[in-house]
């Protein structure tokens, strides 16, 4: 074990990608581009209440057996076409290829939030995403996901059977001094997370991506929603006093936009 744990030693890094090993949660990182869209762009939330609730609904009813855009697409080979729900496609599908946003998973996520608009009726003062459960995954009305998706999701609940309680002696206050007692610990939690890690990789757990820097999620909204460029991102960086150089920026987009499963608008 003494390899593996040096190895892991020398491995050990930040992610906000999820759990150290897995791979890369989907839902969480495109959670945090969906709130770097709200921040950095707000006018396409905007052009979502204007152009699609209010002119989607202005002469069609809201389809309230619609929950996401399987629901949504699930009657297009059927020979009665529910105009309710084809005004609602292509209103969302025409929103979506202006902001270069059309994907499932992003109508997933704006159909919830067109419920929520609809079931208070009265506009917002603000407009902002309206998230589901962060396991929305176990939704009844869930689409289903991709393979790796499915797989990531198996992984958390097998890991969770598979845990490993770590134990550590009480603090004997009349024996030990409480820096000594610290000491010893943080020498058992250290020995208990190398054990586990050693685990992980003899069973091929995929290592989670590093995503150390939230920005880099809102520089993605910036150059595929707002529509600004690589160079233009790399200039507000600058006068903010952030030492960026153009090609930081565009490696951060391109990785950013794998990760959340997002083809890049040709700039």
């Amino acid at each position: 074990m003494g390899e593996v744990t040096s190895k892991i030693k020398a491995k050990k890094r930040n992610t906000l990608a999820g759990g150290e090993f897995g791979g890369v949660n989907k839902q969480l990182v495109r959670l945090y581009f969906m709130a770097a869209v709200q921040k950095e762009y707000p006018e396409c939330l905007e052009a979502l209440y204007n152009d699609v609730y209010m002119g989607a609904f202005e002469t069609h009813k809201y389809p309230d057996t619609v929950f996401d855009w399987h629901d949504l697409r699930r009657n297009e080979h059927d020979v009665e076409i529910n105009s309710d729900h084809e005004a609602l496609k292509t209103a969302l599908t025409d929103w979506g290829i202006k902001y270069h946003i059309a994907e499932p998973w992003v109508f997933d996520i704006v159909i919830d939030t067109l419920r929520l608009w609809y079931k208070y009726q009265d506009k917002p003062k603000y407009l902002l995403w309206h998230f589901k459960e962060l396991s929305y995954y176990s939704s009844e009305h869930a689409k289903a996901y991709r393979k790796e998706e499915q797989e990531y999701m198996r992984q958390i609940s097998e890991e969770v059977v598979f845990k490993k309680d770590f134990l550590v002696q009480g603090w004997n206050r009349f024996k030990t001094s409480r820096k000594n007692y610290e000491e010893l610990v943080k020498a058992e939690l250290e020995q208990y997370l190398n054990e586990l890690e050693a685990e992980a990789y003899t069973r091929d757990l995929p290592r989670t991506a590093e995503i150390r820097k939230a920005y880099h999620f809102n520089w993605l909204a910036l150059y595929q929603v707002k529509g600004l460029s690589v160079s233009d991102i790399t200039i507000m960086n600058q006068l903010n006093s952030e030492k960026t150089h153009e090609s930081t920026v565009r490696k951060a987009i391109k990785k950013t936009a794998t990760w959340v499963d997002l083809e890049l608008r040709k700039e």
